[in-house]
């Protein structure tokens, strides 16, 4: 069993493909293993796979093929997968130098999760994010946050507690790698740990970061979050319903309050 299965999900992204797989091969670590999930593109990211299967033996397995989106496309590779750890580099990402494995396996773990630094890619600017400051990833008031998540990019996951946990929930389009660190956090009482290590390039152009998801986002962090905190959210809906009463309880009250000053008001005057 390889330490590592690394999984990358593509959908019509030749060139972001290619930086993704250079980076893979040229890795001086080698205990790994290699997916490709292709969503059935036409742009010529097959040619490419072809090409680096006939080059690399740790492409252990690909496909292309229509799926549901990234997260079936990433689900099915979890069932390909046989390393004790998965790490999901999807087309456009890529590693962050050839020794980001060597480096990251140095410090010899077994925590359910493990994760890094980052570097987001936005266009011609790039920012190092260190992910040292996440040490709030226990609580709940870290995670039902609008965007807080561990990117899935800077992050290794037990094969083992995603196969339990029943992998991606294909059902949230955009939020379901928060889901599952939420599931795994809260629901199997998973152990993260910091490594001091930038694991990987992320390029900010994906479907998450477009200005036409805000909303999606909002309803789906919404929906997450009741998911994986169901007891939570019945005592916020009892919450939301008493404060809506109590505001109309209360715009009741200051209304009548107003109608008998007035009435008060115009005794006085009929009496003066």
């Amino acid at each position: 069993m390889p330490k590592l299965s690394i999984i990358t999900v593509n959908l019509n992204n030749k060139d972001g493909l290619i930086n993704t797989a250079k980076s893979i091969v040229e890795q001086t670590y080698t205990d790994y293993e290699w997916i490709i999930i292709d969503g059935g593109s036409t742009d010529g990211s097959v040619e490419v796979i072809k090409e680096y299967a006939d080059k690399t033996d740790k492409l252990v397995y690909w496909c292309s093929e229509k799926d549901g989106g990234i997260f079936q496309g990433m689900n099915k590779g979890i069932e390909k997968a046989s390393g004790e750890y998965c790490w999901f580099l999807n087309s456009g990402d890529y590693a962050y130098k050839n020794t980001t494995l060597e480096e990251i396996f140095s410090y010899n773990f077994d925590y359910d999760i493990v994760y890094g630094d980052l570097f987001w890619q936005d266009g011609d600017k790039g920012t190092y994010e260190s992910l040292n400051k996440n040490k709030r990833v226990y609580e709940k008031s870290y995670w039902i946050k609008f965007w807080k998540s561990l990117p899935h990019p800077s992050s290794f996951f037990k094969r083992e507690l995603i196969n339990k946990i029943g992998g991606y929930r294909t059902e949230l389009t955009i939020m379901a790698d928060k889901t599952l660190f939420m599931d795994a956090i809260f629901s199997y009482s998973a152990v993260c740990r910091y490594i001091p290590v930038c694991f990987s390039v992320f390029m900010a152009d994906g479907i998450s970061n477009h200005p036409s998801s805000v909303e999606k986002i909002r309803v789906q962090t919404y929906l997450s979050n009741k998911l994986v905190f169901p007891k939570m959210y019945r005592l916020y809906n009892c919450y939301t319903f008493l404060s809506y009463y109590h505001k109309l309880y209360r715009k009741w009250w200051k209304k009548r309050k107003k109608i008998k000053h007035e009435k008060a008001l115009t005794v006085k005057k009929e009496t003066a």
